[in-house]
């Protein structure tokens, strides 16, 4: 064969091999396109697109009068696609136009680069094809708007660029008040307090939206997509009220750090509703004392004394004393089979004294001797008395944590830590039991409330829009605890624990307090009480006696500086709070007004500005109490003897409390707020038509009643 027919022969084989190879690449494609097409389709289609979640606005939970004590507030991630249909392509003289524009209006409102310094990122990330560059994180919703109004972005989302990505942050308007009971939320699943317990209700559902990835590692949201749109959670209306909680935890606060305890709660209770208006619970961490654990709903421990008034109770349902029957006070000692049951004070109870005054006085031997006398044999009896008012099972609360009651049974006798001969009189004067301070006020509260036992409530109802979906009726545990008889007789001889008793230091001229203190020594684990003595101080009572309205509880576990009993450490936080509540609720002055007394000597003070207060009360030398913090805005309460002085918050972005205050500065103080104000009458505020709390709409007007 010639040397060219050899050649052709070889180029022929050549072009047959790539013949076939391109015969089977069309096969191929082909058999992708038509045979395996719809998989791969899919394919493509699960790498470019995805399906995201969309979180829903968490509901609002808010104080009895509307005030929002937790809120999820939306900020946003702002990105720029700066390659968008709209701005790219044959599209690109629209972005040249607009981009030194653009610039220089993100340079003003974020203030965190020059117009330059955008310009370049922006035009770099243009040339790397970056469809996803992060321009400022954290943007707040005033700077969204003003974002959208942009040059290139007023285009809208495809065709100018900009890209919002959402993150709904909870923020808590009053920081840490009431911060157990109203808890916190955790996308973690770890939500307490209110928080937790209503998360179902307050979480909505979220939605779902599709999304392309674009170059640059992000994702953008294709607006003919499959979406479905997140549904709102529902707001949580609670009985707390923001006055009473910020009046009871500033004095709780105070007192801790006088004392140096490890920690204290408040509980102040409406007493014919069982509503929860303030609750607080301060721990020692770190030199300052905080809100790390609901000690008021959770801590069952031995609470001394005040549980005296459930024994003395009992003892006068089933007729065995009567508050002017006289008793042998041992001189305030008594020995009970090897155990010595005495007073600390026993000067004051030494000799023979009446069950009012043994009560009053809260002698140890006294009370210990009548249950044994009148319940040895008859224990159950007892203890049903203890059933009987519902001290023995928990209450199921609205939120988690309440900790179990505990009494000892008299069937136990045999085993380890049960039943003893001394069993019976420790009972009595609040040992070898266990109440947590909700419990031991739901008693006292009953007892204000003419015998009808109310469960504690949290929360009032649910709402969607302001709109009422569920209420929380009010529970009765009980309509009538024990007999009229005995709850006059208890009545009054609580009164005497303030009048002359053990509380007689807090005892007040304008209005009754009925109560009882307690002080019990607190247990080294199963060591029993040890040789260093640790105290848990408590008093627990209501108010005005005359006509109860609340009912608190204040409790301080192991104070360091002295003053350990209840008498010293716990009431005196009592008197303050009821003090505050009573001088700022007009509705309980009634009785003051019946009666025709006239206690007040010095001048009514206006709440207002620091410093021009200071300096009138110290021209005209009026005597003053100051206990504020911020030294900016105060409160004032004129008390029989001096002008007390307290904080009073004001919120950035939030409507002012400007009751009780004077127009000059009520007026500076909301117009201020951006808002538009309106004044009728002359006098101090009375009234406001936006409540306090709620968010400031600048340019809405609010009217201010003077009088």
């Amino acid at each position: 064969m010639s040397a060219k027919k050899n050649m052709m022969v070889r180029i022929g084989i050549v072009y047959l091999m790539i013949l076939l190879l391109g015969v089977a690449i069309l096969a191929k494609i082909v058999y992708l396109q038509v045979v395996e097409g719809e998989y791969w389709r899919g394919q493509a289609q699960k790498s470019t697109l995805k399906v995201f979640n969309v979180e829903a606005k968490r509901g609002d939970i808010l104080s009895s009068e509307g005030l929002v004590l937790a809120s999820s507030v939306p900020f946003y991630d702002i990105r720029f696609d700066p390659l968008a249909d709209g701005i790219a392509g044959r599209n690109k003289g629209i972005f040249n136009k607009g981009i030194d524009s653009l610039c220089l209006c993100l340079s003003r409102l974020f203030r965190d680069k020059s117009k330059s310094e955008y310009k370049r990122i922006i035009m770099n990330a243009r040339a790397a094809n970056n469809r996803n560059l992060l321009i400022h994180k954290q943007a707040d919703y005033e700077q969204l708007v003003k974002l959208k109004k942009f040059p290139l972005f007023r285009l809208g989302r495809n065709r100018g660029g900009l890209i919002v990505e959402i993150d709904n942050r909870r923020i808590y308007p009053y920081g840490d008040m009431g911060y157990r009971t109203i808890g916190y939320y955790s996308k973690a699943d770890t939500s307490v307090g209110i928080e937790g317990s209503f998360n179902d209700l307050l979480r909505g559902k979220d939605g779902s939206e599709l999304r392309r990835k674009i170059a640059g590692g992000g994702w953008m949201p294709v607006s003919d997509g499959d979406y479905s749109d997140p549904v709102d959670g529902l707001d949580v209306v609670t009985t707390l009220d923001v006055r009473i909680q910020d009046m009871a935890q500033a004095a709780l606060r105070r007192q801790l750090v006088e004392l140096g305890a490890d920690h204290g709660t408040v509980i102040v209770m409406e007493t014919s509703t069982g509503d929860i208006k303030a609750i607080s619970n301060l721990q020692r961490h770190n030199g300052t004392y905080q809100e790390r654990y609901n000690y008021a709903i959770g801590e069952a421990v031995e609470p001394g004394s005040t549980f005296k008034l459930a024994s003395y109770m009992a003892l006068l349902e089933d007729g065995y004393v009567q508050p002017d029957d006289v008793i042998d006070n041992k001189n305030g000692s008594w020995n009970y089979k090897g155990k010595k049951f005495h007073d600390d004070d026993k000067e004051a109870t030494k000799g023979k004294l009446t069950v009012e005054q043994a009560f009053a006085l809260s002698s140890n031997p006294a009370i210990a001797q009548m249950a044994v006398r009148y319940y040895t044999g008859k224990e159950k009896q007892f203890l049903k008395h203890f059933s009987d008012f519902h001290l023995t099972e928990p209450f199921s609360l609205q939120i988690a944590g309440e900790g179990k009651p505990f009494f000892q049974n008299p069937e136990t006798k045999n085993q380890r830590n049960a039943w003893s001969a001394w069993t019976l009189p420790m009972m009595s004067t609040g040992y070898e039991l266990r109440l947590a301070p909700i419990h031991t006020l739901t008693l006292y509260n009953a007892v204000a409330n003419g015998g009808k036992m109310v469960k504690p409530r949290f929360v009032k109802e649910i709402q969607k829009d302001g709109s009422t979906v569920e209420s929380y009726p009010v529970e009765v545990l009980s309509y009538k605890i024990c007999s009229s008889s005995t709850l006059k007789k208890i009545t009054q001889m609580m009164e005497a624990v303030v009048e002359y008793g053990t509380a007689k230091a807090i005892r007040s001229k304008v209005y009754k307090i009925a109560g009882k203190t307690g002080t019990a020594q607190i247990a080294m684990g199963t060591g029993g009480y040890g040789d260093i003595k640790r105290h848990y101080a408590s008093f627990a009572g209501f108010f005005p006696a005359e006509d109860p309205h609340y009912s608190c509880i204040v409790t301080v576990y192991a104070p360091a500086n002295g003053a350990y009993a209840g008498a010293m450490a716990a009431a005196p936080v009592f008197r303050e709070i009821s003090d505050r509540i009573y001088a700022t609720s007009y509705d309980l002055h009634a009785t003051l007004r019946k009666s025709g007394k006239d206690t007040v000597s010095l001048p009514t003070s206006k709440s207002g500005d620091y410093a021009a207060l200071i300096k009138v009360l110290k021209s005209l030398d009026i005597p003053y109490d100051n206990n504020s913090d911020q030294k900016e805005w105060v409160n004032t309460h004129t008390g029989s003897e001096e002008i007390k002085i307290t904080d009073r918050k004001v919120v950035k972005g939030l409507v002012p409390n400007v009751q009780d205050m004077g127009l000059k500065d009520a007026l500076y103080l909301l117009e201020s707020s951006g808002m538009r104000v309106q004044v009728r009458g002359s006098g101090r505020v009375r009234k406001q038509s936006v409540s306090p709390g709620m968010k400031v709409h600048k340019g809405n007007t609010i009217v201010i009643e003077l009088g």
